[in-house]
């Protein structure tokens, strides 16, 4: 963000908060246009592959946990 930002205080007029806000809006507004979204296939695409991932590893997980659960119970 260019310029310098005004933080409100307790002691700040409501006018002044209000600009505050309204301007902190306007600059988020500005920044979220700039964005490249991602399309529909692209999200759907990345999200598969996370929710793959995340399969992978609970079953990984499981199979380590099982493992060593077995390993102790071994030694008892």
């Amino acid at each position: 963000m260019a310029g310098t930002t005004v933080k409100p205080t307790a002691g700040t007029p409501v006018a002044t908060r209000q600009a505050s806000l309204l301007r902190y809006l306007r600059e988020s507004r500005n920044e979220l246009r700039k964005v490249s979204w991602p399309t529909r296939e692209q999200t759907t695409n990345l999200t598969i592959v996370v929710v793959v991932v995340c399969l992978l590893i609970a079953f990984f997980m499981f199979g380590f946990d099982t493992l060593f659960a077995k390993i102790i119970t071994s030694i008892d």
